[in-house]
């Protein structure tokens, strides 16, 4: 009697897995779709503060930023230290949205100018050597 149900169990598995995997995939097909982006005048401005700012400085800062034309959002990163705020480049450029943080608090602060290795390097999150990044370009090249 052990022997049927252990085939059952062996069958149920089996199907799991391949359904799992099947999903897996699929679920990988759909995120790595290319999308178009009209974002053609979208840039990113990063603003390196040299000390600690305060929770009320913080919310200071985003409100006076938010408020200007062409400002479509603003981002605090607290293990940074920084703000990045996205904006029309048609409008606004990186001396504007640097003067607008800095009228916003006392504390001294710098644009954040890539160097010539990180652009080169493109996205730092990648990393071209693990095996799921292997797999899913194996995957979207499959599939797309």
């Amino acid at each position: 009697m052990k022997t049927p149900s252990s085939k059952k169990i062996l069958l149920w598995s089996g199907i799991s897995i391949v359904t799992l995997f099947i999903i897996l995939v699929i679920h990988i097909v759909q995120v790595t779709k290319p999308k178009i982006y009209d974002n053609n005048t979208i840039q990113l401005a990063k603003i390196d503060f040299t000390g600690k700012l305060e929770s009320s400085e913080i919310a200071l800062i985003m409100k006076n930023a938010k408020t200007h034309t062409g400002v479509k959002s603003v981002n605090y990163y607290d293990q940074q230290n920084s703000i990045v705020v996205m904006y029309d480049n048609r409008i606004l450029n990186n001396d504007k949205i640097t003067a607008i943080i800095k009228a916003s608090t006392t504390i001294p602060s710098t644009l954040f100018i890539p160097s010539a290795e990180m652009l080169a390097n493109s996205c730092p999150i990648k990393n071209k050597d693990s095996y799921s990044y292997k797999f899913s370009m194996l995957i979207k090249n499959v599939f797309h």
